[in-house]
């Protein structure tokens, strides 16, 4: 499947999964340097922590589809296996919902510039 057949591509959203997945590795790194250090480190850990799941609730909240309004991450993270949910979500043709064909104009209309 080539990247303009994704539906994150067409509908301009994979910088949301990067930003999803820097936040993830970054506190996973606070997280696990915390851990190494002591236990007076709780703080840095629950924080940390919290982090990570911010991330998680970033992805799901943001990736959005641009024709019905549907939290597309929360379909896929709430429908598939816990082990294929991020190759379900890069690997959209289409919204799971309406199956949307206006990303598909958007895409079209952005080529032209």
């Amino acid at each position: 499947m080539t990247d303009s057949q994704r539906w994150l591509q067409r509908t301009r959203q994979t910088w949301k999964v990067t930003i999803y997945l820097v936040g993830l590795v970054g506190f996973g790194g606070v997280l696990t340097y915390c851990l190494s250090l002591s236990p007076e480190s709780v703080g840095w850990t629950i924080l940390a922590t919290a982090g990570g799941m911010l991330s998680f609730v970033w992805l799901a909240v943001s990736v959005r589809c641009p024709e019905c309004g549907a939290r597309v991450a929360w379909f896929i993270l709430r429908t598939a296996p816990a082990n294929q949910w991020r190759t379900r979500l890069t690997n959209l043709t289409d919204c799971p919902r309406c199956e949307s064909t206006r990303a598909d104009t958007l895409f079209r209309a952005f080529q032209d510039f």
